[in-house]
This record gives C-alpha cells, sequence and structure tokens, in this order.
C-alpha cells in the first residue's frame, strides 16, 4: 500500500495528467490487495474519482470497466495501458 501511495503522490507533485494518477493509484491498489475482498472494485472508485476531480468522467460501460479491472489484476494490462485506456475512455465532465 505504501509504494501504491509513494507512486501516486510523486505523480501529483509533477502535476500529471488525472488519466495517469488515476492509472497509477489504480494500478497501485490491485497489485497491493490492501484489502482480502473488493480491491478490484476501491480501484475503479478510486479512478472515478481521481477522474471527477480532474474535471473528467469514465465513457465506458461497467462490465467494460469490471473487464479491464480483471485484466490488470491478472497482469494482461501494465500501468501504461491502463493509462491510456482511461485517457481513450474519458472525457470533461
Amino acid at each position: 500500500m505504501a509504494a501504491c501511495l509513494a507512486s501516486g503522490r510523486k505523480l501529483f507533485e509533477r502535476a500529471a495528467p488525472p488519466h495517469r494518477l488515476a492509472a497509477a493509484y489504480g494500478r497501485g491498489l490491485i497489485g497491493s490487495k490492501p484489502f482480502e475482498h473488493g480491491n478490484l472494485a476501491l480501484a475503479l472508485t478510486v479512478i472515478y474519482v481521481i477522474l471527477k476531480v480532474g474535471g473528467f468522467r469514465l465513457i465506458a460501460q461497467e462490465a467494460e470497466c469490471v473487464a479491464l479491472m480483471r485484466r490488470v489484476e491478472s497482469g494482461e494490462v501494465d500501468e501504461d495501458a491502463l493509462a491510456a485506456w482511461i485517457k481513450t475512455h474519458s472525457q470533461t465532465a
């Protein structure tokens, strides 16, 4: 969990775009598995919140988001690919 927060904090300090920050925290939460259950849902919620605070909203369907979170969990999708997906599937609020 500490590594997840540190990675996101570095991006925040560099004023990274919201999709990069959301990907860092989302991937970090999934990778660190801070809870026994609900880590994918938590990661997706954090992604939504970071985008919202940054003035964006996710425009993908829920089922697509869940499938993506599972692919991140399996290692099939890395942080850079997650950031690209978030950027493609978000728009200004």
